[in-house]
């Protein structure tokens, strides 16, 4: 995910949970990955899992992330659902305790993979290819692969580059070697173009189910919740700074510690705090 200013809130959701489960798509390189890696040792001392995917590989950031304390990381780098899911078949067969899985392949590859295998992540970061069907099929896996009480953030729906019209890294310079591995694409797509649509839509059609999308004015990521968990957020013009409160909506069920889940609410609506401090 390129938008780094979630990260600290991002930090303090994951402070709630007993064993953290984080999904990346998009990783870039690293601007957030790092630092929530970084913060999620020093709140778990290695305790977690995390599943990052990006199609073109980073060698910098690769290098960066080898290099890191506490962190027992695998790479996969194979460009089909097959290959991907002999990858994670060979992990368990080493009996490897990988905390930290970086996967260099297509999105659309993994999801079906990490839905088959039936892993579940706390935090999930949407910020891949930037058009309406990629994201509408990244959506289209969400309710399989989180718990009643996850928090996801996509990027790049409040965009002026990116709402309300369609691109592709596949017209990149940049991607000009992995063009291989995208899937064909219906950019321009007479059901919507952009990922906000994409979300939008996505929210419309679950929505009946307690899922909830807000943005937050003059900042790119919206905000997914499912109706079990609500949150608000302190502090918004110095995001480093700022403090987020989560809640569950029934206590001891979510993978929320004892401590935070006595302080338990039953929200079915979205709480969101434009403080000064």
């Amino acid at each position: 995910m390129s938008y780094m200013g979630f990260t600290e809130i991002m930090t303090q959701y994951c402070e709630h949970l007993n064993v953290p489960s984080v999904l990346e798509i998009g990783i870039d390189r690293g601007q957030t990955s790092l630092p929530l890696l970084h913060n999620l040792v020093n709140i778990t001392g290695g305790t977690f899992f995390y599943v990052g995917i990006d199609i073109r590989p980073n060698s910098t950031f690769t290098n960066q992330i080898l290099q890191m304390r506490d962190l027992r990381t695998v790479i996969i780098q194979q460009d089909k659902k097959e290959e991907i899911a002999k990858s994670f078949d060979t992990i368990e067969e080493k009996k490897f305790p990988a905390n930290t899985v970086i996967i260099w392949g297509n999105s659309l590859d993994v999801l079906p993979v990490l839905k088959s295998r039936k892993l579940k992540f706390d935090l999930v970061l949407i910020d891949g290819d930037h058009n309406y069907d990629t994201v509408s099929q990244e959506l289209s896996f969400l309710k399989d692969i989180t718990y009643p009480a996850s928090l996801v953030v996509c990027d790049d729906y409040n965009s002026e580059r990116h709402s309300n019209k369609d691109s592709s890294y596949i017209s990149y310079e940049s991607h000009s070697g992995v063009v291989d591995k995208f899937t064909d694409l219906d950019l321009g797509s007479a059901k919507g173009v952009g990922a906000n649509q994409a979300i939008d839509h996505w929210i419309k059609e679950n929505e009946s189910e307690g899922w909830a999308c807000r943005f937050i004015p003059d900042l790119e990521p919206a905000v997914i919740t499912p109706g079990a968990l609500s949150y608000s957020i302190k502090g918004l013009k110095d995001l480093c700074r700022a403090e987020a409160s989560y809640r569950v909506a029934e206590p001891g069920i979510f993978r929320f510690k004892a401590s935070n889940a006595v302080e338990a609410e039953a929200p079915q609506v979205f709480i969101e705090t434009l403080g000064e401090d």
